[in-house]
C-alpha cells in the first residue's frame, strides 16, 4: 500500500505491485461502489508494473467523488511511481475516467483498456437508473461517514449474479457516495473518437446493462478501437479475471 498527494492536497491511497523491470506500466481504475481490491485477481496475472488507486469517496481515499479531480489524482499516482508513460484500464465508471486521463495526457498514455463500458448512451434504462441513483444519493447523505471499509475481495472465486454485485460492492464505498459515483459515471460520456492511444473495449455477452448494438456502432467508427466480448455478465473482473489479465498483457506486449 502507498499514498500520494493530489494537486488539491487530497491524499490518494493506492495498491501497487507487478514487475518493475518489464518496462511497462499500467494504472487500474475500479468502478463506482468498489475500491482498488476489485482488481486483485486480475493484477496477479499482469506481467508489468501496476498501481490501483482508491478513487475519491472509495476505500481509503476520503473525499467527494469528482471526475475532473480524479484525472489529476491518477497523474499524481503515476508521478509518485515514476511512470513517465503508462497505460490505463478501467471497469464500469472507471472506464470513463480512464478515457478522460488519455484525453488529458495523450503523450503519456500508451493504451486504454475499457472493461464493461458504462455511460448514458450505453446503459439500458439509463433514465430510470439515474432517477434511482439520485434518490439513493439524497438518502445516503444522512448516513455517517464509514471507517475501515472492507475490501472487495473475489479471491475465493465466488461469482455473484449481476443483481447482487452492488450489495457486495457497498462494502468498499462510503455509502453516501455510492449514488453520487454512479450518477457521475452516467453523466460522463465515454467518447472514443478523440483518443490517440489504441483502445480495447471488453464487454460481457450477458451484460444486462449494456446496449451492445450502440457500442458496436460507436466502435466501428473509430480506427484505433477493438472490441472483445466474453461469456460473462457486467462484472468481468469477478467472472473472467485471468482472461482480462491476458488481454492487458497482450495489449502491452508483455506476454
Amino acid at each position: 500500500m502507498a499514498s500520494t498527494l493530489s494537486t488539491d492536497g487530497t491524499r490518494i491511497h493506492y495498491d501497487r505491485g507487478g514487475r518493475a523491470g518489464s518496462g511497462k506500466n499500467i494504472i487500474l481504475l475500479h468502478g463506482a461502489g468498489s475500491n482498488s481490491s476489485t482488481w486483485k485477481n486480475t493484477a496477479k496475472g499482469l506481467r508489468c508494473r501496476w498501481a490501483a488507486p482508491d478513487m475519491r469517496g472509495h476505500g481509503r481515499t476520503q473525499t467527494i467523488p469528482n471526475t475532473h479531480k480524479s484525472v489529476q489524482d491518477i497523474l499524481a499516482v503515476a508521478d509518485a511511481e515514476g511512470m513517465t508513460k503508462f497505460s490505463v484500464a478501467g471497469i464500469c465508471a472507471g472506464g470513463t475516467i480512464a478515457l478522460a486521463v488519455a484525453r488529458h495526457a495523450p503523450r503519456r498514455v500508451e493504451h486504454v483498456i475499457i472493461v464493461s463500458p458504462f455511460d448514458w448512451s450505453l446503459v439500458r434504462g439509463a433514465s430510470l437508473l439515474y432517477a434511482i441513483c439520485q434518490c439513493t444519493r439524497a438518502l445516503c447523505t444522512l448516513l455517517p461517514w464509514r471507517k475501515n471499509l472492507r475490501r472487495v475481495d473475489y479471491s475465493n472465486g465466488k461469482r455473484l449474479p449481476f443483481f447482487l454485485t452492488p450489495l457486495n460492492d457497498l462494502r468498499g464505498v462510503h455509502a453516501r457516495y455510492y449514488g453520487h459515483g454512479t450518477v457521475l459515471a452516467l453523466r460522463t460520456p465515454s467518447t472514443f473518437e478523440d483518443i490517440k492511444a489504441p483502445i480495447i473495449i471488453v464487454s460481457g455477452k450477458h451484460d444486462v446493462f449494456l446496449r451492445t448494438d450502440v457500442l458496436r456502432r460507436r466502435i466501428s467508427a473509430v480506427r484505433n478501437a477493438r472490441h472483445i466480448e466474453l461469456d460473462a455478465n457486467h462484472h468481468l473482473l469477478c467472472w473472467r479475471a485471468q482472461t482480462i489479465s491476458s488481454i492487458i498483457n497482450g495489449a502491452l506486449g508483455t506476454k
